[in-house]
C-alpha cells in the first residue's frame, strides 16, 4: 500500500477518534485523555442531530477507503469504525437511549466525577477543579433528561431510581473524602457544587417515581430484527438469535449432565442443587473475606507464571479492596475496575462487597455468595488471568480507537474461558470447585436464553427472574437485579457463553496451524495482543 494511502487512513482514523472523545468526554476521561475533563456529554436535540449527521459523513469517508487495500491492522480498524458508526446510527433511530434510559444521564454525572477523583493522573487541585465544573452541570443535564425522556419502560425507570440512590450515596461519601486534600476556596466550591448536585439528583429521583413511573410501559424489548443486527454490526458475529438459543440449550443439557455426574462424586443422596446450597454455607467470615480473595488472587497469578500460561506484563498491579459504599447496592458480590489505557499507572481494582454493618442474619445471607469453593473461580475470572490481565494487555495497544470501540464478547468470553482453561491446567481440581464452576456455566447459558427471550418478546420479566431462581439457584433479589441489567443491555448477557465458544474455536484452529510447534502461552499472548475487539477481527490478525 502506498504511503499516501496509509496516511489518508490514519488521518481519518485520528479525526474519528477525536470526534468520539469530544462527544463522549466521560469516556475520554476513563481512557486517560484529559482534554475534556471539565465537560459532560450534550443530549440536546441539536447535539444529537449533529452527531448523527457527523457519523454519516464519517461513514461515507470510511466507505471510500474500503475500495483500497489496507494493511491488516488498518483494515481491522476500518471495519471497527464502520461497525461502530452503523451501531450508533441504528440505535439512534430504532432504540434511542436518550429518550428511554434515565441511567444514561445519571451515569454521565456519577462516572464523570468518579473518573476524576478515583485516579491519580494529576494533582488534587486540577482534578478538583474539573470535578467541580462537572458537578455544576448536573442540573442542566437532568433538566435535559426530563425534556428528552418519552415513553420510558417501567424497568428503566425503576433502574434509574436505584441508580439515583447510589449516585447520591457516592456524592455524599466519596466527594467530601476526596475534598479533604483540597485547599482554599476551591474546596468550598467543590463541596458547594456537590451539595447542589445531591439536591438535583434527589429531585430527579422524585421525578422518576412521581411522574414517570405511574405512566411507564412494558416496552423495553428491542425486537428480533434489531437484536440480530447488533450481533452482526456491533459484535461482528455470524449468528442469529435462533442460533444463540440452539447453542444455549445444548450447553444447558450438557452442563446439567456434568453437574449430575459431579454431584454423584460428592454425594449419592443429594442433587447438585442441594449440594450447591450446602457449599454456599462454607464461606469466610466478614473479617476474613478480603484476605480470602487476596490469597486466591496471588495463588492464581503465581500459577500462571509457574506454568507459563500467559505473559504477565511488567508494571501491572491489582488491589483487592472493599466495594465503596455508594456501589454496594448495585454490586452484590465482586466486580473489577480497570485502569485507564493511557495512564502510566496500570493498577486495577477488585471490589469485594463485604457485608459490614448489616444485621447478622442478612450478613450471613450475603456471605453465601462468597463460598470458599467459588472464591478461586471469581478471583481468576476477574483478576488473573481473567478481566484484569486481559485489560492491561489491551491497554498496551497503541491504537486509541480500540480503547473506544470494543465488544463484551471478547472481554467476558475471555474471563469465562479462563475458568475452564485454568481448571484443565490443574488450578481448580477439587470436585466442589468444579461443581460451582459448572453451576456458573449453567448461569451463563441461561443468560443467553433470557437475553434473547427478553428482546424478542418471548419471555416476560417475571418469567426471566423465575428461570434464574428455579433453574440456576440465584437468590430472588439478585435474579431481579440481573434481569434489570439484561433489559438495558441487549446482547451483552450472551457475551460470556458465545465469547467462550468463539475463543475455543480460535484455539482449535491455532493448534491445527501450529502443529508440533503449538504453545498455549503463545496462543494466549497472540490472542490478547490486539485489544478488546471482535473475535472475528482477531482471527484475521492471527492469520486464522
Amino acid at each position: 500500500m502506498a504511503d499516501s494511502q496509509k496516511a489518508d487512513f490514519q488521518k481519518l482514523a485520528d479525526q474519528f477518534t477525536k470526534f468520539l472523545l469530544r462527544t463522549s468526554p466521560v469516556t475520554a476521561s476513563y481512557v486517560g485523555v484529559h482534554d475534556y475533563d471539565e465537560e459532560l456529554a450534550s443530549y440536546t436535540p441539536a447535539a444529537i442531530k449533529a452527531k448523527v449527521q457527523k457519523l454519516a459523513a464519517f461513514r461515507s469517508q470510511f466507505k471510500a477507503l474500503t475500495r483500497r487495500k489496507q494493511e491488516p491492522d488498518d483494515a481491522v480498524d476500518l471495519e471497527l469504525a464502520l461497525g461502530h458508526i452503523e451501531t450508533e446510527t441504528l440505535l439512534a433511530t430504532k432504540h434511542p437511549l436518550h429518550a428511554l434510559l434515565p441511567d444514561l444521564y445519571l451515569n454521565e454525572i456519577l462516572f464523570g466525577v468518579y473518573a476524576l477523583i478515583s485516579r491519580n493522573f494529576a494533582d488534587e487541585r486540577t482534578r478538583a477543579l474539573s470535578a467541580t465544573r462537572r458537578l455544576v452541570q448536573a442540573e442542566s443535564m437532568l433538566q435535559q433528561a426530563q425534556k428528552n425522556l418519552k415513553n420510558v419502560p417501567q424497568v428503566f425507570v425503576e433502574s434509574g431510581m436505584h441508580t439515583c440512590i447510589g449516585a447520591i450515596a457516592f456524592l455524599k461519601d466519596a466527594v467530601p473524602e476526596f475534598a479533604r486534600d483540597v485547599r482554599g476556596s476551591l474546596k468550598d466550591a467543590l463541596l458547594e457544587a456537590n451539595q447542589e448536585a445531591i439536591a438535583v439528583l434527589d429531585g430527579f429521583g422524585r421525578y422518576l417515581q412521581d411522574k414517570l413511573l405511574p405512566t411507564a410501559k412494558d416496552n423495553f424489548s428491542i425486537g428480533a430484527p434489531l437484536y440480530n443486527q447488533l450481533l452482526k454490526i456491533h459484535h461482528h458475529l455470524d449468528y442469529s438469535h435462533g442460533d444463540l438459543l440452539r447453542i444455549a440449550r445444548k450447553t444447558i443439557k450438557d452442563t446439567e449432565e456434568a453437574l449430575a455426574k459431579t454431584a454423584a462424586q460428592l454425594s449419592k443422596g443429594q442433587s447438585w442443587k442441594q449440594l450447591v446450597e450446602k457449599l454456599k454455607k462454607e464461606h469466610p467470615t466478614t473479617q476474613g473475606l478480603l484476605g480470602a480473595y487476596k490469597k486466591e488472587m496471588l495463588a492464581a497469578r503465581a500459577f500462571i507464571k509457574e506454568n507459563e500460561l500467559i505473559t504477565i506484563p511488567e508494571g501491572e498491579t491489582l488491589e483487592v479492596v472493599p466495594t465503596p459504599a455508594f456501589a454496594r447496592p448495585l454490586i452484590p458480590y465482586v466486580t473489577y475496575i480497570s485502569p485507564a489505557p493511557l495512564d502510566a499507572e496500570q493498577k486495577g481494582l477488585f471490589w469485594v462487597t463485604v457485608p459490614f454493618g448489616l444485621p447478622q442474619k442478612e450478613a450471613a445471607e450475603r456471605l453465601k455468595g462468597h463460598s470458599k469453593w467459588r472464591i478461586p473461580t471469581m478471583a481468576l475470572h476477574e483478576g488473573y488471568p481473567g478481566r484484569h490481565l486481559q485489560s492491561v494487555r489491551a491497554n498496551r495497544s497503541g491504537r486509541l480507537l480500540r480503547h473506544l470501540v470494543s465488544t463484551s464478547v471478547f472481554s467476558e468470553g475471555w474471563a469465562f474461558y479462563c475458568e475452564e482453561m485454568m481448571a484443565a491446567a490443574g488450578c481448580q481440581s477439587h470436585p466442589k470447585e468444579r461443581l460451582l464452576q459448572l453451576r456458573d456455566t449453567l448461569f451463563r447459558a441461561y443468560r443467553v436464553v433470557i437475553d434473547v427471550g427478553l428482546h424478542t418478546k418471548t419471555i416476560k420479566f417475571s418469567a426471566a427472574v423465575n428461570l434464574l431462581v428455579e433453574q440456576v439457584g440465584v437468590g430472588a433479589a439478585n435474579a431481579e437485579a440481573e434481569v434489570r441489567r439484561y433489559c438495558q443491555m441487549p446482547t451483552q448477557p450472551m457475551s460470556y457463553l458465545i465469547g467462550h465458544m468463539e475463543i475455543k474455536k480460535l484455539l482449535a484452529d491455532y493448534k491445527r496451524k501450529k502443529g508440533g510447534n503449538f504453545l498455549l502461552r503463545q496462543f494466549h499472548d497472540d490472542l490478547l495482543a490486539h485489544g478488546t475487539i471482535p473475535l472475528s477481527m482477531i482471527r484475521q490478525l492471527m492469520g486464522l
